[in-house]
């Protein structure tokens, strides 16, 4: 089941992204992404455009945790995911 998620995930994500570029992503959606990206920016554990997972940070409740290895700009427009640090998570549109 978890694979099904995760493939869902990054077709939401890509398929949003997509929308974006033709302009036809609701704003709602294109408010989360920006929000998110800006916080994955300054995020210590990215390396260029990836969530690296060589690369260990601490979560928000203090837990160490690893990138995930997305695509930054991407996950951020999948409505369904969260940051594996926690500084963001999975809204409802």
């Amino acid at each position: 089941m978890r694979i099904a998620k995760l493939i869902r995930q990054i077709g939401e994500g890509w398929t949003n992204s997509l929308l974006d570029k033709l302009s036809l992503l609701s704003p709602a959606k294109k408010q989360v992404a920006e929000e998110r990206l800006a916080i994955c920016l300054t995020c210590p554990i990215r390396t260029n455009s990836v969530c690296d997972p060589a690369k260990k940070g601490t979560a928000l409740n203090g837990t160490k945790f690893e990138g995930c290895g997305c695509f930054i700009e991407k996950k951020t427009m999948c409505m369904d995911c969260e940051c594996p640090g926690q500084y963001w998570l999975p809204v409802n549109l």
